[in-house]
This record gives structure tokens, C-alpha cells and sequence, in this order.
């Protein structure tokens, strides 16, 4: 659990971005999921968890801008046209709100995106006791890889299947001996304001540690079958108990 003296020190501060444009999942952040727009649940966590000291909001989607009067807690931060594009990245809308709302260097920024529908109260608090005791760099929120990166191939002009890893692919095809890998599951990153600012990174950072969560609750959601597979999973989560109750 969080250390009861964390909040003397500096804010912690949720970034919540959605944007209206989606290729690959056309109004992904709106859709409705288990009966509610897919980004409101995301909304809802930030509201109830009781972990962030304000959370900001940065959106261009009309539907959501309205909503945001509706929490206490939410701040609305106005998504600008160079940031709704497809070359736009997360870490550019971290930067934009860190500036405009002014925010201290070393406060605490937990980044949430809203496809990570999956985590929990406990994943959010063990990042920030991860990150608080670390003494710098990024954490971020990990699942290992289902399938290791060690048999994957690359495939050439010529239709020709290339091992990434030849002599481990070659020395066997069972998954199990293969070393493991794990992915971004997009439930969280955080780091300082200060951290994010620093112009020589990408999202994860040059210092990268790791909260790993749990396979079965990592369901990035790029496309409409994930969207559906990941309301599967969160409705089975809310049964049994294992998520936030409160949204």
C-alpha cells in the first residue's frame, strides 16, 4: 500500500488523453462499452480510486468534454488540432498538459490510458510505491508476451520467413524454453513532470522498472475484436471481483 506520508512531499496527478480520431477502430474512445462510452470507465477510476490528487482530462471529443463537469475531481484539457492527428503520440499529450496546466516538476504524473480497462486499484497503488522507492526513471505496467519474441519471424520482400533470434529459434519450438518477454499493457506509466519533460526519452524512458501484471488482464484495444474480447474479460473481472466496483 501506499506510504501514508507520499502526498507531504508532491501531488500525484492522473493524465487521462482521448482523441476523437481512430483509424483503425472508428470513435474507439466513445464506443460503448459494458453500456457505457469505453473512456467514461477510464473517467470513473480516476473519480473513485482515491490515489490522484487531480486528474486532467486531455480530449477533443465533444461527448467527453461535456462529461468532465460531471466529476469533482476532473479537469478538462483542451486537445490542440497538432495533437489529434495520427503522428501525434502519448507522450506529446503528456508534455502539452504538464505545460498548460503548469504543473510542478517533481509532481507525480500516472499516465491512463483509456484502453487499459483492465487494471485495478492495487496495480495503480504498486506502481507508485514501485516508482517512489526507486529513486527515479519510469515505471510502467507489463504483461509477459503469450507468444515469445524469440519465435517470431521477419518476413522479406521475397516471401521468405527470417528468425529475429536465429540461434534461439533454431534450438527449439516449444514456447515454454524460449526466454520470456513482456509488453506495455497499457494500464499505466509514471514518472515526474520533470521525468516526461526530458526531451532525450520516448514514453517509457532510458531507466525503465516494471509492475507485471497478470496475462488475463491484458487486452490492448487497437481493434474492434479486442474491444469486444476486453468487454469480456472486464465483465468477468467486475463477477468475480477483482475490479473496481465504483463506476
Amino acid at each position: 500500500m501506499l506510504n501514508s506520508n507520499y502526498k507531504m512531499h508532491r501531488k500525484i496527478i492522473s493524465i487521462i488523453p482521448a482523441r476523437k480520431g481512430s483509424k483503425r477502430f472508428k470513435n474507439k474512445n466513445i464506443a460503448s462499452f459494458c453500456h457505457y462510452p469505453l473512456s467514461l470507465w477510464t473517467f470513473n477510476f480516476s473519480q473513485n480510486s482515491d490515489l490522484f490528487d487531480v486528474s486532467y482530462v486531455n480530449t477533443d471529443i465533444p461527448e467527453l468534454i461535456h462529461k468532465i463537469s460531471e466529476y469533482n475531481n476532473l479537469e478538462y484539457c483542451k486537445r490542440d488540432i497538432n495533437l489529434s492527428v495520427d503522428s501525434a503520440t502519448l507522450l506529446d499529450v503528456v508534455r502539452d498538459t504538464c505545460i498548460k496546466k503548469s504543473l510542478n516538476s517533481q509532481d507525480i504524473i500516472v499516465l491512463l490510458p483509456v484502453t487499459g480497462l483492465l487494471r485495478t486499484y492495487n496495480d495503480i497503488s504498486a506502481g507508485i510505491d514501485t516508482y517512489l522507492k526507486g529513486g527515479g526513471g519510469t515505471v510502467v505496467s507489463v504483461s509477459e508476451s503469450s507468444y515469445p519474441a524469440s519465435m517470431l519471424w521477419k518476413k522479406s520482400d521475397d516471401n521468405h520467413l527470417n528468425p529475429l533470434f536465429p540461434d534461439d529459434f533454431r534450438r527449439t519450438t516449444q514456447k515454454q524454453n524460449h526466454f520470456s518477454t513482456y509488453m506495455f499493457n497499457d494500464l499505466f506509466v509514471i514518472d515526474t513532470v520533470e521525468g516526461f519533460l526530458n526531451p532525450d526519452r520516448n514514453l517509457y524512458g532510458n531507466d525503465t522498472r516494471a509492475v507485471v501484471t497478470p496475462q488475463e488482464r491484458f487486452m490492448p484495444i487497437d481493434y474492434e475484436y479486442q474491444f469486444f474480447l476486453a468487454e469480456k474479460l472486464f465483465e468477468l473481472g467486475q463477477g468475480s471481483g477483482v475490479y473496481p466496483k465504483k463506476c
